[in-house]
C-alpha cells in the first residue's frame, strides 16, 4: 500500500485563518489584518534598519505588509489555497470554501 505525506499547515498559519474566520463573512481588510497578524505576534517588526538608522512611519508599514504577505498570505493563498486576495479599492482577504471551519475547529478532530 503507498504511503501519503498528510501535510498540515504551520501553527501561524492557523492562527492567521483564525483570525480570518472570526470576521462576518470570512473577509478582513488587509490592513485589519496586518494590525492583528503584529498584535499576536505572527509577524515582527525589527524597528532599526541595517543601517541602523530609526525607521519612520511609512517604511514600517511598507515592512508590515511584505512580512504579512511573505509569510502568512503568499503560502495561504498559493500553496494551501485557503484565501483569496481582492485588490480593488482596498484590499481584501477571502476564505475560500476550503477554509471556510468555525473558528477554533480549524484542523482539530472535531467537525
Amino acid at each position: 500500500m503507498p504511503e501519503y505525506k498528510i501535510e498540515i499547515p504551520p501553527q501561524k498559519l492557523v492562527k492567521c485563518l483564525n483570525i480570518t474566520n472570526q470576521k462576518k463573512g470570512g473577509e478582513i481588510r488587509k490592513r485589519e489584518l496586518k494590525d492583528l497578524a503584529i498584535k499576536s505576534g505572527l509577524i515582527h517588526l525589527d524597528e532599526n534598519r541595517v543601517t541602523g538608522r530609526k525607521r519612520t512611519k511609512d517604511d514600517t508599514d511598507q515592512a508590515a505588509y511584505m512580512s504579512l504577505d511573505k509569510s502568512l498570505i503568499e503560502p495561504l493563498q498559493k500553496y494551501w489555497k485557503f484565501i483569496t486576495e481582492t485588490k480593488i479599492g482596498t484590499h481584501h482577504i477571502h476564505n475560500t470554501e476550503y477554509s471556510a471551519r468555525k473558528p477554533g475547529n480549524l484542523f482539530s478532530n472535531q467537525t
